[in-house]
């Protein structure tokens, strides 16, 4: 009984920390420079659910942090009512996607380039609204 309530409360540390590191903006489990951006830990999250870790975690770090610049140069006011400014995101995370596959021994299909579009962009708006 004592060894698990032992494991129940390391657990508990380990949730806290969690916590309080998502709190904080920071997480140590993240690579590179990722917990010095806002959004690049959700892309990063996205990216590597689609392609099922087919990238290492720093080039899916770098390629994140891209994708957050990317989304944060083409903001203006009320963007996520302007397709204009939309295409223009998606545009540019779509050439920076082919970028990255020229990079990699394997590429993207079209669904899955169409996932991480579709999901950045869903993401942008949803940490825009709070």
């Amino acid at each position: 009984i004592a060894a698990g309530r032992l494991s129940e409360l390391d657990a508990l540390r380990q949730a806290n920390d969690l916590r309080e590191q998502e709190t904080n903006g920071q997480r140590s489990d993240l690579p590179g420079d990722l917990g010095n951006y806002r959004d690049a830990p959700a892309y990063y999250g996205l990216v590597n659910e689609v392609i099922e870790n087919r990238m290492i975690k720093e080039e899916s770090a770098t390629f994140a942090i891209q994708v957050e610049n990317i989304i944060e140069d083409c903001k203006i006011t009320d963007w996520q009512d302007n397709l204009d400014v939309q295409n223009e995101m998606k545009n540019q995370l779509e050439d920076a996607l082919y970028a990255v596959e020229d990079q990699m021994e394997t590429g993207f299909t079209d669904a899955e380039l169409d996932e991480i579009i579709e999901g950045v962009l869903d993401i942008a708006k949803k940490r825009d609204e709070s």
